[in-house]
């Protein structure tokens, strides 16, 4: 399990990869979490020393991390409806 810092905060996964805009933490092929659009790699650290995974091989394997994310998303979007939804 590797660790990343970012902002104070400290996100686990067993793969961190880093493209030239992202980072995505991966638990086999889930997608634990995401940072989009970054332009300033300098405040994403990661603990013990631990290098960045590389990025997926094939434009495939690129393919389904994206899809994988874009479900995060979804996700993250229904359980913050149901919030809002639960307290109206």
């Amino acid at each position: 399990m590797k660790t990343l810092t970012f902002s104070g905060e400290e996100f686990q996964a067993e793969k961190i990869i880093k493209t030239d805009s992202e980072i995505i933490g991966l638990n086999g092929s889930t997608v634990i979490f995401s940072f989009r659009g970054i332009t300033d790699f300098s405040k994403f650290t990661l603990a013990d020393g631990a290098e960045f995974d590389a990025e997926p091989a094939s434009e495939e394997q690129q393919q389904i991390a994206e899809i994988l994310l874009e479900q995060a998303k979804m996700k993250q979007d229904i359980a913050a409806l149901k919030e809002a939804s639960a307290g109206a």
